[in-house]
Parts: structure tokens; C-alpha cells; sequence
């Protein structure tokens, strides 16, 4: 039956879990891939200090999904990190390091009480414009200027009212910030508004639902041939998996190799950014470029860094964020020298010297010595999340159902404006596609 053809682009982890799922219920799915392996973002490169991850990678998923995951990888492909152990992020703020939230702590007794309150009183709802009413809706207006406003606009080189609302979520998930001690921290989590808008303050057990029941998986450094074991999963379970296929907007209808994909398919889920199916990018899109950096150091970090990554909010730092591999990974816990990356967005042409990196991380890690550095030589392009791309987006994907009606189409790929940025995020919105799908069909 048409209606339960369904193609997906991209081989990303949201791709593979949205094939496997409609795969279960009964539909006929197709996998197209530009490059030649699976993963996406959520792959490995090579470097001079061996294989090392494309940045940080920790896959939020619910149970469902990994298992999905476990029957398409192995069940022993991933350690999983859970509860409190999810995310343990530090910052870096007021020529401070702070690691035990990605936010700096208000010292000021009086402060303190002054955002909490801005911050109790205020239930409104949320934000559907510029960042900066979302700033002040969620973090009231002594906290968020203080701590959210400068980060979010140090973190995207523009101003709060130029980006979209949903650059709060980008990249750094920005609602977590520390206001006080556990007692204010718990008092925030019984109100079930708050606990959503604030999420965990002091990264401690959660009196409410801030983590949902996901887990953290993280690859295992003795991993298998992800493209095998994909290939070989796909021919059992029947999902058809084709590499070198990238798809193009051609006459306004997306296609493989020269045919619309609506001529042979009742759906798809497009789970690449929108505007790389274009053969040139879309007049007026403001994008920057994500550099990242690996940094080998000459002793290991240990309990001097607990964190699984910084993120640096001070303006005289550059470094977005600093991710420490010891910390997250358990089998390099043994590793002689612990090995750092370093994500930095800039804009596109105006790349950090790796010297320059060195010296920001001997600044923000006091007593850490780098012994070598290098920058990957691919730059990510990454749409800024302004309100003027927000529209482009929109209308892009819009002219795209137009032209193509009864073709109906998902797209989860990196839509900054929307709140996804980097693969946890598109795992989770490339799945709603599935379940949505599958929601119609019944």
C-alpha cells in the first residue's frame, strides 16, 4: 500500500530509530544516506591522538529507543549513564569555574531571594518570539540579565531580540541555572511549571520529572563496525538502507537521483538541515561555523575536572565549550593523558589558532599543561537561531508541501529556531515524525 511507504533521509541515530520503529508497525521504509556511513553526527574521527568523537556525544533516549538502538547496534555497543549521572555539565563565568552546574552560582544572599522570587511569581506563558522575552519569562529580569542574556548572546554572536525564542534550547540547554542551595532548589521542583522551565538547578536527584525517564548512552571505545551492524539489521528486518543517495530539491519537490520522491512514496522524514537539499544555500540565511579542537594534555585530568564538559559564558573566552572524554568515558578512565575537545562557533571564515585554544583552556583548567593540539579540518555550518531564519525555515518547508500536497513531510534536522540543534535533539524529533505517522495511519 502507498500509505505505508515511507522514505527517510539522512542515516543519522534519529533516522535509524524512526526507521525502526515504523518498521515494527508494518511499514514499508527506506533509508537514504549521502555519505557512507551511518551515525550522522554521532560518529568518530580520526585525529593525531587516535579515534576521537565528533565533539561530545551522549544519546538522550527513553527505554524504547534503546532498545530499538540495542537491536540495531548491539545491546553492548553503549554504557548507559543514568539519573543524576545523565548530564554533568560545569561553567566557566566571571573568570570562575564553577563544576558543578553550567550556570554560575548567585553568591548574594539578597540576590538570591530576589530571583527566586521573580521567578515564583511569574507563570506566564511561554515566549513565542524573541529570546529575550523567553529570557525574562522563565529567569525573571534580574537573573536573566545577569546570568542568561550575556550567555545566550556571547554563545550565538548576536542579540537576545534578534534570535528566536528556541535559542534558549540550542546546543546548550540553557534552563538549568543555579540560584541557591538544595532546600531553594527543591522548593523551585514541587511546582510542576517550575520544574519544566528550570529543570534541575543543582544537577542533584530531581524532586520532579526534569529528566523524564531517559537515559544517557554512551559509546563504548571497543564498539563494532556501526555500518555493518546497521547493514546487517537492515536486511533482516527488511528496511531498505542505500548510501551514496543525497537528496535534492529539484523543481521544489524533494529527490533521489533526479525522481521526486513523492512519485514513489506516501511520506518521508527528513532528518539533514532543510536548506543543505539545496544545491545553493538560501539567499539571506545567517549561518555560522562550528570549529572543534583536540587537545592532549600532558597528565590526566582526574578529580580536577568532574564534569563531563564547561561551558564557557565569559566574553573574554572564545571556546564555547571544553568536553572532557575522561569524564564521561569509562573505559578511559586507564588512559595515560586525558584528552580534551574544544567546540568554538564563530563566524563563517574567522577561525580560532589552535595556540589561541591552548591558552583559553590553561585558563579556565587551572594547572592543566597541553602538550599537542589540532583542529578538525571540517567546519560545521550551523544556522544562527534569529527570528529572521526562523522565517526562512518556515517558509522554505512550507513552499516544499505546497508544491507537493498529498506528499506529507517531517522535518527534523537542525532546525535551530525550533529547539533542535545537535543528534540528541534530532533523535527526539525524528521519532515524534514516526510516531506520528503511525498516529494517522491507525
Amino acid at each position: 500500500m502507498m500509505n505505508k511507504k515511507i522514505a527517510i533521509i539522512g542515516a543519522s541515530v534519529g533516522g535509524l530509530l524512526a526507521a525502526a520503529k515504523l518498521q515494527k508497525q508494518g511499514f514499508e521504509v527506506t533509508i537514504f544516506e549521502k555519505g557512507n556511513a551511518v551515525g550522522g553526527l554521532f560518529s568518530e574521527v580520526k585525529t593525531p591522538f587516535g579515534q576521537q568523537e565528533l565533539g561530545m556525544h551522549v544519546l538522550y533516549v527513553n527505554e524504547e529507543q534503546r532498545d530499538f538502538l540495542g537491536s540495531i547496534f548491539g545491546a553492548n555497543s553503549f554504557d548507559i549513564l543514568k539519573g543524576t549521572d545523565v548530564d554533568i555539565g560545569g561553567s566557566y563565568a566571571f573568570s570562575k569555574a564553577n563544576f558543578k552546574s553550567i550556570y554560575p552560582k548567585i553568591e548574594n544572599v539578597e540576590e538570591q531571594e530576589l530571583a527566586f522570587r521573580e521567578i515564583l511569581e511569574n507563570k506566564s506563558k511561554p515566549e513565542k518570539n524573541s529570546a529575550l522575552g523567553e529570557i525574562t519569562r522563565r529567569f525573571g529580569n534580574f537573573a536573566g540579565n545577569q546570568f542568561v542574556k550575556p550567555a545566550l548572546e556571547k554563545l550565538w554572536l548576536a542579540a537576545a531580540d534578534e534570535l528566536s525564542a528556541g535559542a534558549l534550547h540550542c546546543f546548550f540547554d540553557l534552563r538549568r541555572i543555579v540560584l541557591a542551595d538544595k532546600a531553594n532548589s527543591d522548593r523551585l521542583k514541587q511546582d510542576s511549571f517550575l520544574d519544566s522551565v528550570i529543570a534541575n538547578p543543582l544537577q542533584e536527584k530531581p524532586a520532579g520529572s526534569v529528566f523524564g525517564g531517559r537515559e544517557g548512552l554512551v559509546l563504548k571505545d571497543e564498539r563494532k563496525d556501526f555500518n555493518l551492524l546497521a547493514k546487517e539489521w537492515a536486511e533482516k528486518s527488511g528496511v531498505q538502507l542505500k548510501f551514496s543517495k543525497p537528496a535534492e530539491v529539484l523543481n521544489g519537490k524533494i529527490s533521489i537521483s533526479g525522481k521526486a520522491l513523492s512519485n514513489d512514496f506516501h511520506s518521508c522524514i527528513v532528518t539533514t538541515p532543510t536548506q543543505t537539499m539545496f544545491k545553493e544555500t538560501p539567499k539571506g540565511l545567517d549561518q555560522l561555523e562550528l570549529s572543534i579542537y583536540y587537545l592532549k594534555l600532558q597528565e590526566k585530568l582526574g578529580d580536577s575536572f568532574p564534569a563531563y564538559y564547561m561551558l564557557c559564558h565569559d566574553p573574554s573566552i572564545k571556546s564555547s565549550r571544553i568536553v572532557n572524554y575522561e569524564g564521561y568515558h569509562k573505559t578511559k578512565e586507564n588512559q595515560v593523558a586525558t584528552i580534551l575537545s574544544v567546540e568554538v562557533l564563530h563566524e563563517i571564515g574567522q577561525q580560532v589558532s589552535v595556540e589561541e585554544i591552548k591558552s583559553e583552556v590553561a585558563t579556565v583548567i587551572k594547572g592543566v599543561k597541553v602538550e599537542e593540539g589540532h583542529c578538525f579540518e571540517r567546519k560545521l555550518k550551523v544556522c544562527r537561531p534569529t527570528l529572521k531564519n526562523a522565517e526562512m525555515l518556515d517558509n522554505l518547508q512550507l513552499d516544499l508541501q505546497k508544491k507537493s500536497p498529498n506528499f506529507q513531510q517531517y522535518f527534523s534536522g537542525m532546525r535551530t529556531d525550533a529547539g533542535v540543534f545537535f543528534s540528541h535533539q534530532t533523535i527526539g524529533m525524528a521519532y515524534e515524525s514516526a510516531l506520528e505517522l503511525i498516529r494517522k495511519a491507525s
